[in-house]
């Protein structure tokens, strides 16, 4: 340690201490381990949506429509049966962005399509829980449309049913709980 000036000297509080060598590549084998799940679990639709010329927005189109369906489903009591379109609707949002990047087909307009998508669904998603509450007569209470997380892009939606001064109670508690989580610093 002779030719080093600094070795042994400690870093005095609130000064960066420079990344060992293991801790900086740590990120990196954790990239390439979801790199890898990414392509064995995605390569099979890649292959599907590649050979048949299905462009990644028809994909983006598709999520948008199992979401719609999923909402209709619970809207109307068949719970099971909207818990599928909803695993297929996330399972297809994953696969749009991966086959697109894999395709090489990334444009400005996919990316709007794919967030606007991602709302549509949100929201029918939520409107069939309502609308389910709403037609066994016990009422729902929704607050906190629009919540924003620290990254200011995720919509948030409180629904409690019931129409009773306990649920009203349990959706402000939620209501609070996610202003405190969500928090901008």
């Amino acid at each position: 340690m002779e030719g080093d000036p600094g070795a042994g000297v400690e870093v005095p509080p609130g000064e960066a201490k420079e990344p060992d060598e293991d801790e900086s590549t740590r990120g990196q084998r954790r990239e390439e381990g979801l790199r890898w799940f990414g392509d064995f679990y995605f390569r099979p639709f890649l292959w599907a949506f590649g050979k048949s010329g299905i462009s990644p927005n028809v994909i983006t189109i598709l999520v948008m429509g199992c979401g719609d369906v999923c909402g209709y489903f619970q809207a109307v009591g068949n719970v099971p049966l909207a818990a599928v379109f909803f695993a297929l609707s996330g399972v297809l949002d994953l696969v749009d962005g991966y086959v697109a990047k894999k395709l090489d087909k990334v444009t400005v307009f996919g990316s709007f399509l794919d967030s606007f998508s991602d709302r549509i669904s949100d929201a029918a998603i939520y409107l069939g829980i309502a609308v389910l509450y709403l037609r066994r007569g016990e009422g729902v209470y929704v607050l906190d449309m629009v919540a924003h997380n620290q990254d200011h892009d995720r919509d948030v939606f409180q629904i409690c049913p019931g129409t009773d001064p306990q649920s009203l109670r349990l959706a402000r508690h939620a209501h609070d709980a996610n202003q405190a989580w969500n928090a901008v610093p």
